[in-house]
């Protein structure tokens, strides 16, 4: 009974996605990986205990049934058009070509061999999209109106023949497409070079699918955080896609009461509305707190501004008053004696407390804590501070 194995596949290229390829194969049920290539050599000791060949023809010379190419853009015409004409099935890593036109020889290649011919859009198993994409079969958003979708990151260090288009946007023209189950009708964007790189590092996008359906692109190297982010929005709601951590979630349109006073204020009375219109976002279901502040305390300002005069200002030259502003008095240190008031006539001290007493008439008063001088830092909070506590 003949030995009936799994695909016999070998992988072309070993940088930085063909050895994540070899990983894979390695795990995967009815995959036998026969068969490495790199011209380079393996830098990143993937190889195992499988010799690695110089370039396609060895590939197909192990006889392999399927490959994957996963070498630099430039490269890709002439390895999958040798793998067509092998009658070798392939999947190609994205982008699919460097140009339009090497992009159709290959399809026209593949199809004309009758060969499966496929490119490596990973986030068509991804299983946020794959859960997006049923829902949206289902009817669960009703009409789809729109679909937004954001790729932003880092700039890369492993990508040096290609720009941002080729590279991440590829992604997210694919799977707009893909998870609306359409196609494109239009789409234009503009690029821009930030980074002095040659080719493009920042895109914007904007297309429409058959069905009247609004595309938005937004893709980057510049940001430093990394965002993969799918919006779709329909006429019951929106589904978001947070594509880097597989999370899925569901906004359903809520259904709230209108008031008709408030409509007619502001919409004009002539204007005929039900009275449970469907609104376009959710209902608020708890007021946003206030934020309440405390009133400023006056103070005044005396001996302040240019406007007073040196005798307010307590020039030690005119008669060396003492100044009223409490921030221009000298700060004290431990050695120093407080500037107290000399005991007025008619005051004589206690000898118990060392205080004023009245020898009659008004009571005295306790003697002031030493104040700040002007150079002093200021008080960050009490009288005459702002201050932004909720009471």
């Amino acid at each position: 009974m003949p030995d009936v194995g799994g695909i016999r596949l070998g992988i072309l290229g070993l940088g930085s996605m063909g050895r994540h390829h070899v990983r894979n194969a390695r795990a995967t049920d009815g995959v036998d990986l026969v068969a490495l290539a790199d011209p380079g050599g393996d830098r990143f000791g993937v190889a195992g205990d499988l010799p690695v060949r110089r370039g396609v023809r060895e590939l197909i010379d192990a006889g392999i049934d399927a490959a994957i190419v996963a070498t630099p853009t430039a490269l890709h015409e002439e390895a999958a058009l040798a793998l067509a004409e092998a009658g070798v099935h392939a999947l190609i890593e994205k982008p699919l070509a460097a140009s339009v036109e090497e992009g159709t020889r290959i399809r026209d290649a593949f199809a004309a061999a009758s060969l499966v011919g496929a490119v490596g859009y990973v986030e068509r198993c991804n299983p946020a999209l794959i859960d997006m994409r049923a829902r949206i079969a289902s009817g669960q958003l009703g009409e789809i109106e729109q679909i937004v979708t954001r790729r932003q990151s880092p700039f890369p260090a492993r990508i040096s023949d290609v720009g941002v288009v080729k590279d991440l946007a590829t992604h997210d023209v694919d799977l707009a497409a893909w998870v609306a189950d359409a196609s494109y009708e239009s789409i234009y964007a503009r690029t821009s070079r930030r980074s002095g790189r040659p080719h493009e590092d920042m895109m914007v996008a904007s297309g429409v699918l058959t069905g009247g359906i609004l595309v938005n692109h937004l893709v980057n190297w510049l940001t430093p955080y990394k965002d993969r982010t799918t919006i779709v929005t329909g006429e019951r709601g929106a589904l978001v896609a947070d594509t880097a951590m597989g999370d899925l979630t569901f906004y359903e349109n809520g259904h709230a009461p209108l008031q008709w006073d408030a409509i007619a204020a502001f919409r004009g009375a002539g204007c005929a509305l039900r009275a449970d219109e469907t609104r376009t976002a959710r209902p608020r279901t708890r007021a946003i707190p206030r934020r309440d502040h405390r009133r400023r305390r006056r103070t005044r300002h005396h001996g302040r501004g240019p406007r007073q005069s040196a005798r307010h200002r307590g020039n030690p030259g005119l008669g060396g008053q003492r100044a009223s502003n409490r921030h221009d008095r000298p700060l004290l240190t431990p050695s120093a004696k407080p500037p107290g008031r000399r005991p007025a006539a008619g005051r004589r001290k206690s000898p118990a407390s060392g205080s004023p007493r009245p020898s009659g008439g008004r009571p005295s008063r306790a003697p002031r804590a030493p104040r700040h001088p002007r150079s002093a830092p200021r008080p960050t909070c009490g009288r005459g501070a702002r201050s932004f506590v909720p009471a």
